[in-house]
């Protein structure tokens, strides 16, 4: 339902007018516009409260209205609404306390702006945290979240490293969620949509300052070469500070793209770059035939470098479809199958070559494994798992054959996969067809209790829905 002059005027009266921001504005276009661009509604307004009581005056009003709305906590922005997006940009709080080594982030914060400050005010520390830069807190924490830290210390939301947080609900009342465990449990993979986060208490741990990462590319003729390198890697590695994501690379991709078609790692060894260039860590990967090293000894605050670049040059500029799925497995001709696959896409439509990619995450065995029940998260996931990640799309200045992408990607996911099940989506993306409670298996009844309970006529309604139910 459009926003009427009552609304608008009811608005002005609760914020400020710096709080309000309409198109045509850069504050606007920095606040609502989504990474892809097929997910942007194009919202009337964009409310961007500066303190918790305009905030919690916001979400009364939105909450007891009938207008579209989405919150967005400023990083990747995949929530979008055809009324009004809230932005929790003016949400970036940053406070670490050694005595409990533990760090209180504003949900509005960037991963890339939580490393620099780590590096300034707690040398020494580090947190389980997003792997890019421009993904924001609240919205890695709600799905779960990976880390580069993960192999050691599990995914963000795990009750070692999401400790509490704090949430404005739909009556404009503010909690911790640690006043009603149940709802801190649903905040640990279960999408967020029982209220509006605003803050999260998160551990920190004595990290080294730096560690070995970066890219190692090779040519097109040692596909075989690193498919079969990159599954002997995850059979034969224990340590639970290396990482291997594999990608694929194309000379005209906006993403993921080199000089030459290819293949390419990106490792993290959080022992060292010395280390990384060992046979105990990394050794094996740069003698696969044809390999270009850009790897080095970085911060995190660097390692952020990488991605800041990624959404200049991609946020907003193309439209596509993108699904992400634990592997159970990586076998010796996955990333072959994969790189047949990214093929096949261009294909059938040359334009996707330019916004289309496939990285397959080869993670060790904590980083879903730290809890030991399926019940003590949210999102399940008390398994050994690895990540495949594929994306279909095309610049803005090609038409995006929108049916198309979402079929070679449900294509892909079944080549490359094989086998996978619609449970064994990650809940990032249980959009387009993905069936939440198959995602959320035994834990989903609780899901929808509490969501009875916190959000009953469903007013948060985006990314995650769980409807609402008083039975299990």
């Amino acid at each position: 339902m459009p926003l009427t002059s009552a609304d608008k005027d009811q608005i002005h009266r609760m914020l400020d007018p710096e709080e309000i921001l309409s198109p045509g504005s850069e504050e606007y276009i920095a606040s609502s516009t989504c990474w892809v661009a097929n997910m942007d509604r194009k919202p009337e307004l964009v409310l961007q409260p500066r303190s918790l009581e305009a905030l919690q005056r916001a979400i009364e009003f939105l909450c007891g209205s009938s207008l579209d709305f989405a919150v967005r906590s400023t990083g990747v922005g995949s929530s979008s609404a055809g009324d009004v997006i809230v932005s929790l940009s003016e949400f970036n709080a940053f406070s670490f306390n050694p005595d409990e080594e533990t760090v209180l982030l504003g949900a509005g914060q960037k991963w890339g702006n939580v490393y620099r400050r780590l590096e300034d005010e707690a040398p020494g520390y580090a947190v389980v945290g997003a792997r890019q830069a421009y993904v924001s807190v609240a919205g890695t924490i709600l799905t779960g979240g990976l880390s580069w830290l993960s192999g050691e210390f599990g995914l963000i939301s795990d009750p070692a490293n999401l400790l509490d947080a704090h949430l404005v609900l739909s009556s404009g009342k503010s909690i911790w969620a640690s006043q009603d465990p149940d709802l801190l449990w649903a905040l640990r993979g279960g999408g967020g949509n029982f209220g509006v986060v605003t803050a999260a208490k998160i551990k920190a741990r004595p990290y080294p300052h730096s560690f070995g990462a970066g890219v190692i590319l090779y040519p097109q003729s040692s596909l075989e070469m690193a498919s079969n390198a990159l599954a002997d890697f995850v059979h034969r590695s224990t340590d639970p500070r290396t990482v291997c994501h594999a990608f694929l690379v194309r000379p005209d991709a906006s993403l993921l793209y080199a000089a030459e078609k290819g293949v390419g790692f990106f490792i993290f060894d959080g022992h060292g770059d010395d280390h990384a260039h060992s046979k105990d860590g990394f050794g094996w990967a740069f003698d696969i035939g044809g390999a270009i090293d850009m790897t080095s000894q970085i911060t995190f605050s660097q390692l952020s470098g990488f991605s800041d670049s990624d959404e200049k040059r991609v946020k907003g500029k193309t439209s596509a479809a993108m699904a992400a799925a634990i592997l159970f497995d990586i076998d010796p001709g996955m990333l072959t199958r994969a790189s047949n696959w990214l093929d096949g896409v261009i294909e059938a439509y040359p334009a996707l070559e330019e916004g289309s990619f496939a990285i397959i995450e080869a993670l060790q065995k904590n980083s879903f494994h730290t809890t030991k029940t399926a019940e003590e998260t949210a999102w399940p996931h008390a398994y050994t798992g690895h990540v495949l990640q594929l994306g279909v799309g095309t610049p803005l200045r090609h038409p995006f054959p929108e049916q198309l992408a979402w079929d070679l990607v449900r294509k892909g996911m079944d080549e490359i996969a094989r086998g996978m099940t619609a449970g064994d989506y990650l809940p990032s993306f249980v959009e387009r067809g993905v069936e939440t409670e198959k995602v959320y298996k035994g834990n989903f009844g609780r899901l929808a209790m509490l969501k009875a309970k916190y959000d009953p006529t469903v007013r948060f309604n985006k990314g995650v829905v769980i409807q609402p139910s008083t039975l299990i």
